[in-house]
């Protein structure tokens, strides 16, 4: 395989951890070009860029968050829980506002739980992760894999 010789600047990006070189331990002065790409991708911070047409693109770190379909119960009625939605750009309030005539069913909108947190979470009577799914799939273009799905435990 093809080795590099590593100047001093490549050898600190690519060899050196935080706490510093331990005694008597010495850094390599050449690697194999395989082993120098391994350990910068290593290194490198996971960023995600989400396209939607009529927005601006929205660029964070990390992966990217997916929209959360889950069933449920509460209060003795089966529910099901649409959440994550901003990441798409998509406005819960729209979904829910369709989501009754789509589906056939009362929904309503509430902010999800927690300091600084500004998702929100639509909630429909009835099981219908299917219809729901679909419907994100086919109108709003979000792509399936970024889509979970939670079904009830039986």
């Amino acid at each position: 395989e093809e080795t590099v010789t590593l100047d001093p600047l490549l050898t600190e990006a690519l060899f050196k951890v935080a706490g510093g070189v331990k005694k008597g331990e010495t850094l390599p002065q050449e690697a194999t070009v395989a082993d120098c790409e391994r350990r910068f991708e290593e290194r490198l911070q996971a960023w995600h860029r989400v396209d939607v047409p009529g927005f601006e693109p929205r660029e964070k770190k990390g992966p990217v968050a997916k929209i959360l379909v889950a069933a449920g119960r509460a209060a003795g009625h089966n529910k099901t829980s649409v959440s994550g939605l901003e990441t798409f750009r998509i406005d819960p309030e729209d979904l829910a506002r369709y989501g009754k005539r789509l589906f056939n069913c009362t929904c309503s909108v509430a902010e999800l739980p927690g300091k600084n947190v500004r998702d929100k979470e639509v909630t429909l009577q009835g099981h219908c992760l299917r219809e729901v799914v679909d419907h994100l799939v086919k109108v709003y273009k979000v792509p399936r894999e970024y889509i979970d799905v939670a079904a009830p435990k039986r």
